[in-house]
Parts: structure tokens; sequence; C-alpha cells
């Protein structure tokens, strides 16, 4: 490693350092970043990886609230952000839900309507 000071044009210093080509390594860190300056080797579009939004916006409306629950039909469990299927009532403030294999309670007021994209996702991965 070469050290060395630098001046700036207001006349202050500062040390710098050179790394030789025999220390110099590719770091990798986190999201498969590689490379010396953090370039990141872009891959092909995979369609797949792109089913749900990075960033989630609560855009629910009055009307996306479920009143009256089919047992059987899929619903979306605000704050989970799953789409399970409608079992029961548990008492008169909680609902029955069930996700693939797996049961849990939700508030009555927490089960939005799921949208035809949603239920389509949710089947194709439970055919998986």
């Amino acid at each position: 490693m070469k050290k060395e000071r630098l001046s700036t044009e207001d006349g202050s210093e500062f040390t710098v350092f050179y790394l030789d080509q025999k220390t110099k390594s590719e770091p990798s860190g986190p999201n498969n970043f590689t490379g010396w300056l953090g370039t990141q080797e872009l891959s092909s579009y995979d369609e797949d990886r792109y089913d749900e939004p990075e960033v989630l916006i609560d855009d629910t409306i009055q009307s996306d609230y479920v009143q009256d629950p089919v047992r059987g039909r899929l619903y979306k469990a605000k704050g989970l952000g799953l789409i399970a299927r409608f079992k029961d009532w548990y008492d008169e403030s909680y609902l029955v839900l069930a996700h693939h294999k797996g049961e849990f309670l939700v508030e009555t007021s927490a089960l939005l309507k799921a949208s035809e994209l949603e239920v389509e996702i949710y089947l194709k991965k439970s055919l998986d």
C-alpha cells in the first residue's frame, strides 16, 4: 500500500492510500454487489422476480373493506399483506383465516377484498 499526502487549493493537506495491484481485491457486499467500485453486474430481466412492489402504499378505500365474509373465499389480511381463505368467525371481533396450510386470526376490521391478480398469484403459488 502506498501512502501519500495531497494538498487542496486552499492549502490544507490530507492523506490518501493507494492499493497495490496484488492487495486489490474484489469486495462483495449486500444484494450481490460486486466490483471494485460497488458496481452490480446486471442480470437478465426475470419477470417472476417482480411480482410484488418494493414500496408498499396503503391505498385502501372504504369499499375495499369486507363487511360479510363468505366461507372459502380469498381475502387480503390488512397489515400482513397476505392473501388467505376465510374459514370461520372466531368470535365477534376476530376471524379465522387460512394461508396455504396455516391458520391465524385477524381482526374483523382487517379483512379486505383481494384483487384478481392477488388471487391468481396465490392460487398459482399454492399449486407449485
